[in-house]
């Protein structure tokens, strides 16, 4: 009857320590989320960027320069209808 009685007190004694632990976890998860988050900008304020190379016209619509980002380079939107069949087989971005 003795060694019944440990036994009892330590799976009660083991499962009231993963419990805690347990808590404590998701209680110090909890607190590194919103240590970690509490800085970074609402998703309603996050907008991606859309953009095409800036072309510059004179009045006659003759092309006289064309601006890139230097950091993403040269884009040009095309329609996916007008996509040929070889250049199918490259990278589509959208």
């Amino acid at each position: 009857m003795g060694f019944a009685r440990i036994a009892s007190v330590a799976a009660i004694f083991a499962a009231t320590l993963f419990v805690g632990a347990t808590i404590a976890g998701a209680s110090a998860a909890i607190a590194a989320w919103n240590y970690f988050s509490e800085d970074l900008p609402s998703i309603a304020e996050f907008e991606a960027r859309q953009f095409e190379t800036t072309r510059i016209y004179d009045r006659n619509w003759n092309l006289l320069y064309e601006v890139s980002d230097p950091q993403t380079g040269w884009r040009t939107y095309v329609p996916l209808r007008d996509i040929t069949a070889d250049d199918s087989n490259t990278f589509i971005v959208d």
